[in-house]
């Protein structure tokens, strides 16, 4: 039986099919477009299962809150440099939040750095650097 975790990589490697040039940054793009509406909208995503991800990714309260993180972070990775920094400058607020001991934003740092690694993981599949496997696996081990 597939787990969340299993589904997540099934969208993602899904999502990065096409591996031209336009396609990362349109897809970097069309994910943030996505995650902003659902914030603006005050859109919860904490009752979504987590079975299969590591507990420190969901633990805290944060639930199926990882997945915006995820999506947020891993999106800024895939436009390169100018994302890299919006990912950086978005993520300042929970180390702020972490630094005075709020427990859910020592987790919300853990999901910020799982979900660039996701991106650079996506990046390097994307630019036919791995396998479509090398890439499952690869997002297996940082997210399971």
């Amino acid at each position: 039986m597939k787990t969340s975790l299993d589904h997540f990589i099934d969208g993602i490697i899904r999502l990065t099919s096409n591996r031209s040039f336009p396609a990362r940054y349109r897809l970097g793009l069309g994910i943030l477009l996505r995650k902003f509406h659902k914030i603006r909208n005050r859109i919860k995503s904490n009752h979504l299962p987590t079975v299969g991800f590591r507990e420190g990714l969901s633990k805290n309260g944060q639930g199926g809150e990882m997945y915006r993180h995820l999506y947020f972070h891993l999106a800024c990775y895939l436009l390169g440099p100018l994302g890299w920094l919006l990912s950086w400058l978005a993520g300042l607020t929970d180390l702020k939040q972490a630094a005075t001991g709020r427990a859910e934003s020592e987790t919300e740092v853990r999901d910020n750095l799982a979900g660039r690694e996701c991106g650079r993981v996506l990046t390097s599949f994307m630019k036919g650097h791995l396998d479509e496997d090398s890439a499952r696996r690869k997002l297996r081990e940082i997210l399971g």
